[in-house]
């Protein structure tokens, strides 16, 4: 299993929405990230074209750079979780072990 870089995560994320929570196994947050910043872009291209870029700056951006930067912080959030998630369960393997071998030598 490749470890997991929680900064090359947010750079994924930073690039195309979603990739990063993908690369973190956060398919779920990484879909939501993917659909509503691919929304924003298409409502911002929409009002653009059909209103002025003005427009479409003031009144679809900043949701846009709400969700883009959120996405990009969960997907950093994600990779950290997943190394939390994998040390604790390595910690859990170690104690498993370590008691195994504390009772078996208890009962000779």
């Amino acid at each position: 299993m490749e470890k997991i870089n929680p900064k090359k995560a947010r750079v994924m994320s930073m690039i195309i929405p979603g990739l990063g929570q993908f690369y973190a196994g956060d398919v779920k947050n990484g879909i939501n990230s993917l659909v509503l910043n691919g929304g924003f872009a298409y409502l911002t291209l929409q009002t653009m074209f059909n209103y002025s870029l003005w427009d479409a700056a003031i009144s679809i951006l900043p949701w846009y750079q709400r969700y883009h930067m959120g996405g990009y912080n969960r997907a950093e959030e994600a990779a950290y979780e997943k190394i939390r998630d994998k040390t604790a369960e390595i910690f859990e393997e170690i104690i498993v072990t370590v008691a195994s071998a504390q009772s078996s030598t208890r009962n000779k």
